[in-house]
């Protein structure tokens, strides 16, 4: 797909997230679609194939993303406790996501090896 597809394509999959949270529209949608774009603009420093790499990046990447909505949604509840809730939730959703990452890759490659080698 080409880089003008991709951005609405995150457009797209944030404003399904929000229909389905029930939060408050254009808040994934925004998140997401400023995260393709700094994706786009830093995915050469961190494209070296290696699984730390991709580990690190996908721990950085998660935590501007999380950190872009509870800014945004900072701006529609000025009551919240920002710290306490990036702590909570974000930050140890990136560190999941960071250990995870490179076993969903090692089953993925895995997978087409597995796939290729049928049809070989």
């Amino acid at each position: 797909y080409s880089k003008l597809a991709l951005s609405f394509v995150g457009i797209f999959a944030g404003l399904i997230c929000d229909a389905n949270s029930h939060g408050i529209m254009g808040l994934y949608g925004t998140s997401f679609f400023l995260i393709l774009l700094i994706v786009n603009q830093v995915k050469k420093v961190f494209y070296s194939n290696t699984f730390f790499s991709v580990s690190f990046s996908v721990v950085g990447m998660t935590i501007i993303e999380g950190w872009l909505s509870i800014f945004l949604l900072s701006f529609f509840e000025p009551d919240l406790e920002i710290t306490s809730l990036f702590i909570s939730t974000n930050f140890l959703l990136a560190i999941m996501h960071g250990f995870i990452t490179p076993i969903v890759l090692i089953l993925i490659i895995w997978g087409e090896r597995l796939f290729l080698r049928e049809f070989a």
